[in-house]
C-alpha cells in the first residue's frame, strides 16, 4: 500500500534537499577558491605596480639623459670652431642647463686634450670644466687630470674605453665639504665622438631625493612598502632613510646571497619571490634600462602575505555563514509557498494545470460564488489569470525590443512584475552603459592616436619654428574638426619689449594676422597669458573673429584658448575656434598636448638660437680671417713692389713710406651711399666729414659714357658678393689724384651683401714717380753713350753685374727646372746667392705643412678656412715661380668662393702634393750652387 504524502511536504522535501545540496556545493567552492584567487591575484597586482612605477622612474631619469644628450650633441656641431670661441659657448650651454634645471647639482664636461690643443701627442690628459651650485650660488671650476697617467680605475677611463652613456650608483656628495650638507646623487655622462674616435664626455649630477617622494606613493595593500635600487643594489629610495647609500647586501646579505638579488638587478630581467618567516612577505623586483647604458635599476615592492591570507580566511568564514542563514531562509520561503499552494490547488486543479500547459486566457477564470477563503481564492486565481495574461503581453512587448512599453503592478507585492520592470530596466541600463562606454572608449582611442601623431609632428622641422608652428596648428585644427586656429610663441628677444606673435594660423580671415602681436592681458589670447589658465567660451562675444565660409563670415560656436607651459614658464598659446561645441575630452587632450608642445618650442628656440649664435660667430671671424689675410697679401705685395722701385730709384721712398703707415678705409652701403670714411680720405679730399657722408661711390671719378656701364657693372658685382680691384683717377680741390682700391662686399647670416668695405691706398706720387721714372729712362738712354766712357764703374752697374752673373750660374745649372722660376727672387735680391737661400730654405720647411693643413681643411669641410689657406700658400708659391701649383691654388680659391666643384679639391690638393715633390728637388739643388 503506497504510503500518501501530502503536498506541501513533497515541495518541502524535494526542493530543499535539492537547493541545499546546490548551494552548500556552490559557496564552498566559490568561497575555496575566492581564497586562493585573493594570494594570485595580490601577486599579480604588485608585480603591475613594480612595473608602472618602473616605468614612471625610467621617464624621470631618461629626461635627464636626454638632456645630456642634447648637449653632448651640441658640442660636437660646434667643435671646429675657434677653441676660445667654442670654449665660451660650451660655458654658456652648461651653465644655462644647469640654471634651467634645480634638481641639477653639477653640469660638467671633460675633454682629451688632443683633441682640443694642437701638437698634444698623448693619449691621457684632459680638461674638465665644472658649474656646481653652492649657497645658492652658481660656481665654475676647471681642472686639468690625468696629465702624467690615465687613471684605468676611473669613471672616465671606463666611458672612455667603452664610449657608452652611464649613469654611477648613487653616492652621498657636497661641494662644501661639510658632511652635514652632503646628498644623495648619480651622475648621468653622455661620451661625444667624432666619426667614431672619442673625444670627451658630458655629464650632470643628478640629486635622488625626488624618488623619496615615489616610492613613499607606493602602496598597494596595508603595510606594504616600495623601494628603488641601482645597478650594484644600492638604495636610492626606501621609507626607511637610514638605508639610502647602502648596499643590498649589507641590509639584507641573507636574501641577498639566497635569491641572487644583484646577479638578477645585472641581468635586467623581472624576478619575485616568497620570503616566509614570522611574517610572509611577497617581493617583486621591476628592472629598468636608462638610455643607451648597460647597467639596469630595479623597483621594488614587499607585500606582506599574512595578512591578504587572513583576510582571505575572514571571507570565507563569512560566506559559510551567509550560506547557512540563505539556507534557514530558503527552508521558511518553500513552506510557506507549499502550504500557500497545496490548498487552493484541490479546488482549482482544472484551472492551475491549464495554466501550468501555458493557457493563460480570460474564459479559464473561476466563478466566484462565496465570499469565504474558497472565494478569495478563486478571486485570486482569476487576479492571477489577469496578472499573467498582462504580464505576458508585456515580457512579449520586451521580447519584441520595445522597452518603453507601459505596464501595470498587480499591486505592491508583485513580485513577478517587478522582476520584469527590473528586467526591463536593466536592458535599458546596460544599453546605456553600452553606448557610453563605446563613446568613452572612442574618445580614449581618439586622444591617444592624437598624442602619437603630434609626437611625430613635433620631430619633424624642429630646426625651424615656422614650420614646426604650421604643422602643428593646421594638423590640430584638421585633428579636431575645428574651422580655424593660431599658434601664438613669445618673442623674447627684446627684454623691454616682450609680445606673444602669431607665427602660424590655419583659415583666419586677413583681419586676425594684420596684426599678429598680442600683449599681455590684451583680450582673450593676453588674458590667457596673465592667467596662465585655459580659456574656453561656448558663447562668444558679437565683436570677436569671425570664421570664412562660402556663404560669408560667421561668428564661431566655441572658443578654446590654452596656454603653452613648461615649469611655469608660457611659451606660447593654441586658440581654436569651432561652430561646434568643443567636447571635455578635445579640452583636456589640447592641454595635455600644450604642455608637450611647450617644452618642444622650448628646444627648438634653445638650439636654434645656439646656432644662430654660433654661426654667425663663425662667419663673421673666417670673413675677417680671409679679409685680414688678403690685405696682408696686398700691402706685401705693394710694399714688395714700392721696396723693387725704392731701391731702383731713391725718389720712390717717400711713396713706400706713405703706404707703410697711411691707409684709406670707407664703407659704402649697397647703393654705394658712404656711410663711414676714416681721416685718411677726409684729409686726402679736403672735405669736412658730414659732406663727404653725403657723397657716393665714384664721385670724385673722371667718367665717360664707357664709365657709366662699368660703374653699373661693378655694382652689380658687388651685391653679387664678388670683390673687386680698380685704380680710380679722380679730381678733388683741382688736384689729380690716383687710388689703388679694394672693395670687398661684407656678407650677412643669410649671405648676402650688406655694406661694402673700400680699403684704398693713394698711389699718386707713384704715379707721378712712374711719369718722371719715364723721363729718366729716356734721359739713361739718351747718356748710355756717355756712361760707357766712364772708367770708374758705379753701384748700379756692379748690381747689374751681380744679377748677370748669378742668372748666367742659374741658367747654365737649373736650365732643365720644370716648375721653378728664380729670376723673380735674383732681381728682388740683386743676385745676392746667400739671400735667395735662404729664402728657399724657408719654403722648402713651411710649403709641406701648409699642403697637409689644406688637405685636413679640405677633409673638415671648412671651405672659408681653406680659401683663406690657400691664399697664403698662393702668394709664396708665386713668388718662388711655381706656376702650376699657382694655378692649382687659384682653383681651390674659386671653387671655395663660390662653393662649386667641391668634391674636386681633395685631387687638386693631391695633385699639388705631387707636383711639390718635383719643385722641391729643384729647390734643393739651389742649396748646392756656389758662387
Amino acid at each position: 500500500m503506497k504510503i500518501r504524502i501530502r503536498l506541501s511536504l513533497k515541495l518541502i522535501f524535494f526542493i530543499l534537499v535539492t537547493a541545499a545540496v546546490i548551494y552548500i556545493a556552490a559557496i564552498g567552492y566559490i568561497s575555496f577558491n575566492f581564497k586562493n584567487m585573493a594570494l594570485t591575484d595580490a601577486k599579480k597586482i604588485t608585480d603591475s605596480y613594480a612595473l608602472e612605477y618602473a616605468n614612471l622612474s625610467k621617464t624621470e631619469l631618461e629626461n635627464d639623459i636626454n638632456i645630456a644628450r642634447t648637449i653632448a650633441q651640441s658640442m660636437s656641431t660646434y667643435f671646429n670652431y675657434d677653441k676660445n670661441i667654442r670654449r665660451k659657448y660650451y660655458n654658456e650651454i652648461l651653465k644655462k642647463t644647469l640654471i634651467e634645471n634645480p634638481k641639477y647639482v653639477s653640469v660638467w664636461d671633460s675633454w682629451e686634450l688632443y683633441t682640443i690643443e694642437p701638437g698634444y701627442n698623448k693619449t691621457h690628459g684632459r680638461v674638465s670644466t665644472a658649474y656646481y651650485r653652492m649657497n645658492d650660488e652658481i660656481n665654475i671650476t676647471v681642472d686639468s687630470l690625468d696629465i702624467d697617467s690615465a687613471n684605468e680605475s676611473s669613471l672616465y677611463y671606463g666611458i672612455k674605453t667603452s664610449g657608452e652613456e652611464t649613469i654611477t650608483d648613487p653616492y652621498f656628495y657636497s661641494y662644501t665639504k661639510n658632511k652635514d650638507d652632503q646628498i644623495l646623487e648619480a651622475s648621468i655622462v653622455v661620451p661625444i665622438k667624432t666619426n667614431g674616435k672619442f673625444e670627451a664626455i658630458v655629464g650632470m649630477d643628478v640629486t635622488l631625493d625626488r624618488f623619496q617622494s615615489i616610492v613613499q606613493e607606493i602602496k598597494p595593500y596595508k603595510n606594504s612598502y616600495a623601494f628603488l635600487l641601482s645597478n650594484d643594489g644600492i638604495f636610492v629610495a626606501h621609507p626607511n632613510s637610514k638605508y639610502l647609500g647602502k648596499s643590498i647586501s649589507i641590509i639584507d646579505s641573507v636574501s641577498n646571497k639566497k635569491y641572487n638579488i644583484i646577479e638578477n638587478i645585472k641581468a635586467g630581467k623581472p624576478f619575485s619571490y616568497e620570503m616566509v618567516d614570522t611574517i610572509n612577505t611577497y617581493f617583486s623586483f621591476a628592472p629598468f634600462t636608462i638610455g643607451k647604458t648597460k647597467t639596469p635599476w630595479v623597483l621594488g615592492i614587499a607585500v606582506p602575505l599574512n595578512k591578504i591570507k587572513a583576510e582571505a580566511k575572514e571571507n570565507f568564514n563569512i560566506s559559510i555563514k551567509v550560506g547557512i542563514i540563505g539556507l534557514v531562509i530558503l527552508t521558511i520561503i518553500i513552506w510557506i509557498i507549499a502550504v500557500n499552494i497545496s490548498w487552493p490547488l484541490r479546488r482549482t486543479t482544472k484551472v492551475l494545470k491549464k495554466l501550468a500547459l501555458g493557457q493563460i486566457d480570460h474564459s479559464n477564470k473561476l466563478k466566484v460564488n462565496s465570499q469565504d477563503e474558497l472565494g478569495e481564492m478563486a478571486s485570486s486565481v482569476n487576479t492571477l489569470i489577469d496578472g499573467l495574461y498582462s504580464t505576458s503581453e508585456f515580457a512579449e512587448q520586451i521580447g519584441k525590443g520595445n522597452l518603453n512599453a507601459n505596464f501595470d503592478l498587480l499591486g505592491e507585492n508583485d513580485v513577478l512584475g517587478k522582476a520584469i520592470q527590473e528586467m526591463r530596466e536593466s536592458l535599458l541600463k546596460a544599453n546605456e552603459e553600452e553606448k557610453n562606454r563605446k563613446i568613452n572608449d572612442k574618445n580614449i582611442n581618439w586622444a591617444s592616436e592624437g598624442l602619437t601623431k603630434f609626437a611625430r609632428i613635433l620631430r619633424e622641422n624642429n630646426d625651424n619654428i615656422n614650420k614646426l608652428s604650421y604643422n602643428i596648428i593646421s594638423n590640430l585644427v584638421d585633428y579636431m574638426d575645428a574651422n580655424q586656429g593660431g599658434l601664438y610663441i613669445k618673442n623674447d628677444k627684446d627684454k623691454n619689449n616682450i609680445f606673444f606673435e602669431l607665427v602660424a594660423h590655419s583659415g583666419f580671415l586677413k583681419e586676425k594676422y594684420k596684426n599678429p602681436q598680442v600683449i599681455i592681458g590684451e583680450g582673450l589670447v593676453g588674458q590667457c597669458i596673465q592667467e596662465e589658465l585655459t580659456i574656453y567660451m561656448n558663447d562668444t562675444p558679437d565683436d570677436y573673429i569671425t570664421i570664412a565660409s562660402g556663404l560669408g563670415g560667421s561668428k564661431p560656436q566655441s572658443i578654446l584658448i590654452v596656454p603653452l607651459k613648461l615649469n611655469d614658464e608660457i611659451y606660447g598659446v593654441l586658440e581654436i575656434e569651432s561652430f561646434l561645441i568643443i567636447p571635455k575630452f578635445q579640452i583636456e587632450f589640447v592641454e595635455k598636448l600644450g604642455e608637450i608642445i611647450a617644452a618642444t618650442i622650448s628646444n627648438v628656440k634653445i638650439n636654434i638660437r645656439t646656432a644662430e649664435l654660433l654661426g654667425q660667430s663663425k662667419l663673421q671671424a673666417d670673413e675677417l680671417a680671409s679679409q685680414e689675410e688678403e690685405m696682408r697679401q696686398n700691402m706685401e705685395e705693394m710694399q714688395a713692389t714700392q721696396e723693387e722701385a725704392s731701391k731702383r730709384e731713391t725718389e720712390m721712398h717717400g711713396i713706400l713710406e706713405a703706404i707703410d703707415h697711411v691707409s684709406l678705409i670707407a664703407e659704402y652701403d649697397m647703393k654705394g651711399k658712404i656711410i663711414k670714411i676714416n681721416d685718411g680720405f677726409i684729409k686726402l679730399f679736403e672735405l669736412p666729414k658730414d659732406q663727404m657722408l653725403t657723397k657716393k661711390q665714384g664721385a670724385f671719378e673722371l667718367k665717360d659714357e664707357k664709365s657709366k656701364e662699368e660703374y653699373k657693372q661693378f655694382w652689380n658685382d658687388l651685391k653679387s658678393g664678388i670683390k673687386r680691384q680698380k685704380e680710380q683717377h679722380i679730381k678733388a680741390n683741382n688736384k689729380d689724384i690716383w687710388l689703388f682700391e679694394e672693395y670687398i662686399p661684407i656678407l650677412d647670416m643669410d649671405k648676402k651683401p650688406y655694406k661694402v668695405l673700400n680699403i684704398a691706398v693713394n698711389i699718386t706720387e707713384q704715379k707721378i714717380k712712374e711719369q718722371r721714372l719715364k723721363q729718366l729712362k729716356e734721359r739713361k738712354k739718351a747718356l748710355s753713350a756717355k756712361a760707357k766712357r766712364i772708367s770708374t764703374k758705379s753701384s748700379a752697374k756692379n748690381i747689374q753685374k751681380q744679377i748677370k752673373k748669378t742668372t748666367e750660374l742659374f741658367e747654365e745649372h737649373l736650365q732643365d727646372f720644370q716648375f721653378t722660376d728664380v729670376s723673380y727672387l735674383i732681381k728682388v735680391y740683386k743676385g745676392d746667392l746667400s739671400k735667395i737661400k735662404n729664402i728657399v730654405k724657408l719654403y722648402l720647411k713651411s710649403i709641406p705643412e701648409q699642403l697637409i693643413e689644406l688637405s685636413e681643411l679640405s677633409d673638415k669641410k671648412t671651405w672659408n678656412y681653406l680659401r683663406s689657406k690657400t691664399t697664403a700658400l698662393k702668394s709664396k708659391m708665386a713668388y718662388i715661380g711655381l706656376r702650376l701649383l699657382n694655378d692649382n691654388a687659384k682653383k681651390i680659391e674659386a671653387y671655395c668662393e663660390n662653393k662649386i666643384n667641391l668634391d674636386e679639391i681633395p685631387d687638386i690638393i693631391d695633385e699639388m702634393a705631387e707636383s711639390w715633390k718635383t719643385a722641391e728637388s729643384e729647390l734643393k739643388t739651389i742649396l748646392l750652387l756656389k758662387h
